[in-house]
């Protein structure tokens, strides 16, 4: 091994661990919420259009939900 490559093994052991990734994701279409919900996606999608569920927003052409506001939504129509 030469110099450099010893070098360069020392600034990675040197270098600040990675934060941890968040495994549950935020953003999710009709789709995901079905799938997390465990129903159908044209029950989200009669939620949604009754008001039990937060309307989506668009962003970059896409419908998406913010996950943290339906689960809300979701355990607020369980305590009623």
């Amino acid at each position: 091994m030469n110099g450099d490559e010893n070098n360069g093994e020392n600034a990675l052991s040197l270098a600040a661990p990675v934060p941890p990734v968040n495994s549950e994701k935020r953003w999710l279409r009709y789709r995901e919420v079905a799938e997390r919900v465990g129903v159908c996606e044209r029950t989200i999608r009669r939620d949604v259009d009754a008001g039990n569920l937060p309307k989506p927003v668009k962003m970059r052409g896409c419908l998406i939900f913010d996950w943290p506001e339906v689960d809300a939504a979701l355990k607020g129509r369980k305590g009623s």
